[in-house]
């Protein structure tokens, strides 16, 4: 990343609104059971409603990315710029 040119990340769609309960992840009523591994950052994503990019190498499986992938083409992550000053 180029110093003081945009940061990317990735953030929940606007309507979006998610819970992780016991293992799982809710997020439009849909239920997930994720890696073990990648829980807190999915809860830190829907906590924060931002992850920055790169992911957390615990996002990084085969099956938390094509979860992932799924939601953005659902509509229910973007991959979002902000300015950093």
């Amino acid at each position: 990343m180029a110093r003081g040119g945009p940061a990317r990340r990735l953030t929940l769609a606007l309507p979006s609104r998610g819970l992780v309960r016991r293992g799982r992840l809710f997020l439009h009523g849909d239920a997930h059971v994720p890696r073990r591994a990648a829980l807190p950052a999915l809860r830190a994503l829907l906590a924060a409603r931002a992850l920055p990019l790169p992911l957390p190498r615990a996002l990084a499986d085969d099956a938390t990315l094509a979860l992932l992938h799924a939601w953005y083409a659902a509509g229910y992550v973007v991959v979002a710029r902000r300015v950093v000053a």
